[in-house]
């Protein structure tokens, strides 16, 4: 009887999983993916185009697996460090983010799209800027959750960030329209004005993805600063 209830209490009462060392990774890498991205973006021979897509894939794929590591230890942790179903949701935004990069990755290699465009360029350097604050949002929770020295310092960083992330999504709804609209203005074909278009939109729901989770980090500090645990 003793070991069973020593057993019990192992498994209620010990964290085995830094779920919040995890999702810096995650950011990490969709950082990246992103910074290939704007490469992508940028460079015009199809065969750098190929490449840098197959660098992309390699992580996307690395991260669909960390992805099903996150849940599953979700699944066997009974201790975590804030509300399960904010890991879970976070663990899936973080994951939509970096699978709508990939996707349209691939669209512009399967189109054939001419990337040459200052709509396409200006967007890829709000998604770059946005995961560079998706990132510091979830290093600067990890500190508050550490009670580190820069614990008073870190909220205030990351309701800067989140605004950021907001102010970020209404320029790539101005560059968006902007760019529609503009593009029946030049001297472009049908194929090439449906092709453009097609990528304006994969560009915006990635944008689109990283204000859910801007909404779930909303949520998450609103909550924990109620109840103070960060």
């Amino acid at each position: 009887m003793k070991e069973k209830l020593l057993r019990l209490k192992n498994l209620v009462f010990t964290q085995k999983t830094d779920f919040l060392s995890l999702f810096e990774e995650v950011s990490l890498r969709l950082h990246h993916i992103a910074s290939l991205f704007k490469d992508l973006i940028y460079t015009a021979p199809i065969s750098e185009k190929v490449d840098l897509l197959k660098k992309i894939s390699i992580i996307e794929e690395e991260n669909d697996s960390q992805t099903h590591f996150i849940l599953a230890e979700l699944a066997n942790n009974f201790i975590t460090p804030f509300d399960r179903e904010d890991i879970h949701a976070i663990t899936l935004a973080l994951e939509d983010i970096i699978d709508a990069l990939y996707n349209c990755s691939k669209d512009i290699i399967n189109l054939k799209v001419d990337t040459n465009d200052n709509g396409i360029h200006q967007l890829s350097g709000v998604i770059l800027f946005t995961t560079i604050e998706i990132k510091n949002v979830i290093m600067l929770i990890k500190v508050r959750y550490a009670r580190s020295n820069l614990y008073k310092k870190s909220f205030t960083s990351i309701i800067e960030s989140i605004v950021r992330i907001a102010d970020l999504k209404h320029q790539a709804e101005e560059i968006y329209y902007l760019s529609v609209d503009g593009i029946f203005k030049t001297d472009c074909d049908s194929k090439d004005i449906v092709k453009k278009m097609e990528i304006y939109g994969s560009m915006f729901d990635v944008l689109n993805k990283a204000a859910e989770i801007k909404n779930i980090f909303q949520r998450l500090i609103k909550y924990q600063t109620a109840t103070r645990i960060i």
